[in-house]
């Protein structure tokens, strides 16, 4: 279950996505990491999907069906180029068709990979959200793409937790909270 703000959004908020849980290779650094929101279970994601998304989808699963695994893969890849990636369900016969986002954690920043305590960083982030989904709460999209989100795990509040921890600091340049 996750530990979600309730009530109505805070000033600013222009979206909230609901992610599938968190793979270890997507997180990035210590305030950046990359999320699949299942397209089938949001609406405002749904309505999004583009029709040439959804005919190599078809494509794609009619090419597996028939063993054509060399045109599977090249309909993967162009779904990836787009934004999105086909995920096998648990059960093994139903696919996921999942929107990715790059997610820069609203209000703090954390040290650069190369830089010192860039890689620890990184790990506590990582160990916060592996196998968890995450609510966001979009404000923005930054000048790289990403969207700039609060975000929630199952602990609670991701960026709170950071700044407790020591290993964000706050970003008050572009955020005036307290």
């Amino acid at each position: 279950q996750l530990a979600i703000r309730t009530g109505p959004w805070p000033k600013g908020v222009q979206y909230e996505l609901r992610t599938l849980p968190v793979d270890k290779k997507s997180v990035l650094d210590g305030d950046t990491v990359t999320v699949y929101v299942d397209t089938s279970m949001d609406k405002r994601e749904a309505a999004a999907v583009p029709q040439a998304v959804l005919k190599a989808v078809a494509e794609r699963r009619q090419a597996r069906v028939q063993h054509n695994f060399k045109t599977a893969d090249s309909l993967r890849r162009e779904i990836f180029h787009a934004g999105y990636k086909v995920i096998d369900a648990k059960n093994g016969s139903d696919e996921i068709l999942a929107h990715r986002y790059r997610v820069r954690l609203r209000g703090v920043d954390a040290p650069e990979g190369t830089m010192p305590y860039g890689n620890e960083a990184k790990i506590v982030l990582l160990n916060l959200v592996e196998r968890s989904p995450l609510h966001l709460l979009v404000y923005d999209v930054d000048c790289y793409g990403r969207i700039v989100a609060d975000a929630y795990c199952t602990s609670g509040f991701i960026q709170e937790i950071l700044l407790r921890n020591g290993s964000v600091w706050h970003y008050t340049t572009y955020d005036l909270r307290p």
